[in-house]
């Protein structure tokens, strides 16, 4: 093992052992190479310990809002049901925003149809929850739309996009080329935009099934999301199997 390797693996211990969530070793290997350009001016411990915390905005701040708890804890579910690789979950920008830990699996070139359903499922799980849930964003008047909804006509204007719906029309986009055959159309291309809607409303009611399926372990999480940050042993323990 490299001197980097093992002084990587050292920070993840210290992240732990402060009880937050950490990011997987290669996100902050390139992390910190990007800062201290390939460990020329190799830093302390202690000195690349709050650099994580602040790069990765590693704190033990709860949500601000009931359905960011919601919201990340049906990524959660969806996520480890579909055997990805999981570190947690963790709130941002002092609690104004999530992010369930997931190690991203190399899709862009995958021929897989089920694999890209998959991960088009999780990309979708977190709109999904908050409409199961019935629980209301601040200030709006409706449970939050589905990423589906989005190719109704707005992705002409080019509007910005939820982060959830960036990845799920690209994985959508792999899929359709991988189910369609032929060439893979332009992003921009409207001709695809029903195919795509198409994969995300399947995504979006295999989601809701599997959520009225574990009806208690997705309450149980939501309820101890809205405490704060949780690593993975700490909800596998609390949820057990998911069916």
């Amino acid at each position: 093992m490299s001197k980097c390797s093992r002084f990587i693996k050292k920070l993840v211990k210290a992240i732990h052992k402060g009880g937050l969530v950490p990011p997987f070793e290669s996100d902050i290997n390139v992390a910190l190479h990007g800062e201290f350009g390939k460990f020329k001016q190799r830093p302390s411990e202690a000195e690349a310990l709050q650099f994580c915390i602040k790069t990765f905005d590693l704190t033990l701040t709860a949500p601000k809002y009931a359905f960011l708890a919601f919201h990340e804890a049906g990524h959660a579910l969806v996520g480890m049901k579909a055997g990805l690789l999981f570190k947690g979950v963790r709130f941002h920008d002092g609690g104004d925003s999530g992010v369930t830990v997931f190690q991203d699996p190399e899709w862009k070139h995958s021929t897989n149809a089920r694999f890209l359903r998959t991960l088009i499922a999780v990309d979708v799980a977190g709109n999904v929850a908050e409409r199961f849930a019935k629980v209301l964003r601040p200030d709006a008047h409706q449970p939050i739309e589905l990423l589906s909804a989005w190719y109704d006509g707005r992705l002409a204007a080019n509007p910005p996009r939820p982060p959830d719906l960036f990845w799920a029309d690209r994985r959508a986009h792999q899929l359709d080329s991988v189910v369609n055959g032929g060439p893979i159309k332009a992003y921009d291309d409207p001709a695809a935009w029903p195919a795509k809607r198409g994969f995300l409303e399947a995504a979006e009611r295999a989601v809701e099934k599997l959520l009225s399926n574990n009806s208690k372990s997705f309450q149980l999480l939501s309820e101890e999301l809205m405490k704060g940050p949780m690593r993975e042993k700490a909800i596998r323990k609390l949820i057990g199997e998911i069916r």
